[in-house]
């Protein structure tokens, strides 16, 4: 299969190109964009598409070179990576206001798909490419979104590494409830997971059975609760950064 989306695809008509304008994007202060001046800002929004990407759907495929790279308006990706024998490895998400894809050459170390429906502001490479090399501001934000995303690589990383499940299952949460937030801050708040349990099992290296027992158990300590089968309400976040085995998570 190959990663290439041709330009309809990718909607370049002038209704896809001005479907939703810059000024009322939901992530508009948080994604790529946020971190341009004025004028790299308008030259980068000229060259973007809108693309809608299904549940599934692949926006780049391992080890291929995609022409696009992208900024997610809405919605999560995952990054995946297939082992020798076939399996898909979740290896990193990408939420609302990252920015996806490999920039400047070479091909695109693992796959990029859609978790639920997604929406994206697409924009080719090639532009992008030449975009960076002529205005040095541009260049050098994407140098500090690439150390972002390697941070959030690492945490990754170390999430897997986990020793045991409850620090496995902790960390998992904790990854979508930190989000900005101060982990030195009680306050509740409600995490909506896009994965389910059997997904989280298979990111995580456990068995379904395992999950639920960490879910039940988590809740019964009072560190979350479970209002629906994807909700969690994280009510003790130092808590909940603590049954990870992290002493800090910033």
């Amino acid at each position: 299969m190959t990663a290439t989306m041709n330009l309809e695809r990718a909607g370049t008509s002038p209704a896809a190109r001005s479907a939703h304008s810059c000024s009322d994007c939901p992530v508009r202060d948080v994604s790529f964009c946020a971190g341009l001046d004025e004028e790299e800002r308008s030259a980068f929004t000229a060259m973007r598409r809108q693309k809608q990407l299904l549940p599934g759907e692949a926006l780049a495929w391992q080890d291929e070179e995609s022409p696009f790279l992208a900024v997610v308006r809405e919605g999560i990706v995952k990054n995946t990576v297939m082992d020798a024998n076939g399996g898909e490895q979740t290896v990193g998400i990408s939420r609302s206001g990252d920015f996806v894809g490999r920039p400047f050459s070479g091909p695109t170390p693992y796959g990029i798909s859609a978790v639920g429906p997604v929406e994206l502001c697409v924009f080719p490479r090639n532009d992008f490419d030449r975009l960076a090399n002529e205005r040095q501001g541009v260049g050098h934000h994407m140098l500090k979104v690439t150390l972002d995303e390697l941070q959030r690589t690492r945490r990754w990383l170390l999430m897997l590494g986990k020793k045991s499940a409850t620090q496995k299952v902790s960390a998992f949460i904790l990854e979508f409830a930190r989000n900005g937030r101060d982990l030195a801050d009680d306050e509740a708040c409600v995490v909506e997971l896009p994965f389910g349990r059997q997904e989280i099992a298979d990111i995580l290296g456990l068995t379904i059975e395992t999950v639920s027992r960490e879910f039940t158990g988590l809740r019964r300590h009072g560190v979350i609760d479970l209002p629906s089968r994807r909700s969690v309400a994280v009510k003790d976040l130092a808590a909940l950064a603590d049954a990870s085995g992290e002493v800090t998570y910033n």
